[in-house]
């Protein structure tokens, strides 16, 4: 695995040429347009677009403008947030058929605005897949937020509101012993209503908090936020189990990778 910072301007002289599959995601936010507009003159072969159907008044334009830059080439796929049931088949469909029909050897995901889970069963997918991409070169990109909920003081930040429901991924469902205890591991962010609500229904024996080292951060303007979160969570979690924190990489997978296991 390698891990390469590429400014946005240079992304396609960097990628493999051709692309012959590229799969990526509309969204409400003008980040999902960062690495397509960079592909523009590159060599793309056939282009996956994902489009949450629950939120296709806030995705449809981004998807159609996607459409029209990638033209025949493309094809939107139905996902949700809501139904992963709905998101694997759907995306398992489109996948598999575009592994046999294009027999392609390089793949480009760009993960910017996919969803947690559906990148997870994404994932899945190409672990199921994965004798038709014997010698493929898959690279993912991820276009970064200069920073997060804007003009809002640290204590405030936040991506997401609300909780809806706490399920397993699809595809990752663990094994539940009642013999054995359990042991959450959160990686902080600026999330703290669905932390709190993840430690409020598994009730665990032990928890772990992930804190980004601060030298690692991808964004100073956040930093404050996120250590901010850690301390709230970490008073919050003490009440429910033995509480042990560490520090990842927020810039490198495979470090946090082996901070974790």
């Amino acid at each position: 695995m390698k891990i390469q910072k590429i400014q946005l301007s240079a992304l396609g002289r960097k990628l493999p040429d051709p692309i012959n599959l590229f799969i990526c995601s509309s969204s409400f936010e003008p980040r999902c347009h960062s690495v397509p507009t960079a592909l523009r003159n590159s060599n793309i072969g056939s282009v996956l677009i994902l489009e949450a159907l629950d939120l296709k008044q806030y995705t449809e334009k981004a998807a159609e403008r996607m459409r029209a830059q990638f033209s025949k080439s493309s094809k939107i796929v139905g996902v949700s947030t809501r139904d992963p049931l709905l998101t694997a088949d759907n995306l398992g469909k489109a996948f598999l058929t575009a592994l046999r029909q294009i027999r392609p050897r390089t793949i480009l995901i760009d993960i910017t605005t996919f969803t947690h889970e559906i990148m997870l069963i994404l994932l899945v997918l190409i672990r199921i897949h994965r004798s038709l991409l014997d010698g493929v070169k898959l690279t993912l990109t991820y276009s970064g937020a200069s920073e997060y909920s804007i003009g809002d003081n640290l204590k405030n930040k936040w991506l997401s509101k609300g909780v809806r429901t706490v399920r397993s991924v699809l595809g990752f469902p663990g094994d539940s012993i009642p013999t054995k205890k359990t042991h959450l591991i959160i990686l902080v962010g600026y999330e703290y209503e669905r932390a709190e609500k993840l430690i409020e229904v598994i009730e665990p024996n032990t928890i772990s908090l992930g804190f980004g080292r601060s030298s690692t951060a991808t964004t100073e303007k956040d930093k404050g936020a996120n250590a901010h979160y850690h301390l709230l969570l970490s008073r919050m979690a003490a009440s429910y189990a033995v509480v042990e924190c560490f520090e990842i990489f927020c810039n490198n997978l495979v470090y946090t990778r082996d901070a974790i296991f």
